[in-house]
């Protein structure tokens, strides 16, 4: 198998839901951020954060039919939130029959989310002190967290406009509201209209829909 739904909307922006539409809709198991941190779905994703940075810096051997990136994704019968969804033109060309889904959200409320979330979780630029001391630990996912830092601050300052790490995204409301506009429109320019959907969970989207 490989990923037949592709969403590439930013984590926090209704990713969850969309996850378990799609496990719903049959295109499980669905890759998410959760699956890089605890397996949630049984499926190793043991070394994968450094092949997403590795790809983030444009490591060229992540993609095509033997890519090392691609070959951890054949177990995975869709993909959402970070970092699955930074790829879209990577993903437009290495997979063409896929179809792909953009959630979007209003981005203040965008960047009130992560800073309630996932700034603040694991090893992110606002995590407590004693996150940093559990993060030392070698066992369980804490080794994980440590590895997500890297990773996300390559995506940032590879994929995202305006900002260099993700501590710059979670600290700066304005540069963080930007960045997410033209993510929005970088993937409206990458992924041909015919085979994107633009999902607002607020504005009722359902299953139906999808």
């Amino acid at each position: 198998a490989t990923p037949q739904v592709i969403g590439v909307g930013p984590g926090r922006t209704g990713t969850d839901s969309l996850k378990v539409a799609l496990a719903r809709l049959g295109f499980g198991p669905v890759y998410h951020m959760k699956e890089l941190l605890f397996e949630e779905s049984g499926i190793s994703t043991e070394g994968q954060m450094k092949l997403w940075e590795r790809a983030a810096l444009a490591d060229e051997t992540m993609w095509g039919a033997d890519g090392t990136l691609v070959r951890s994704l054949e177990a995975w019968g869709s993909g959402v939130d970070f970092p699955f969804s930074s790829f879209p033109a990577e993903m437009v060309e290495q997979y063409p029959e896929a179809k792909f889904v953009l959630t979007v959200r209003d981005g203040d409320k965008w960047f009130d989310s992560i800073n309630r979330t996932i700034c603040n979780f694991q090893n992110g630029p606002n995590s407590p002190w004693w996150m940093n001391l559990l993060n030392l630990l070698p066992v369980g996912p804490f080794p994980r967290f440590v590895a997500q830092q890297p990773m996300m601050d390559a995506i940032m300052a590879t994929k995202f406009r305006g900002v260099s790490s993700w501590s710059e995204i979670c600290s700066s409301r304005d540069k963080a509201v930007y960045a997410l506009d033209e993510w929005n429109k970088y993937v409206k320019h990458v992924v041909p209209a015919h085979k994107l959907f633009v999902f607002d969970v607020k504005e009722g989207h359902g299953y139906k829909v999808l």
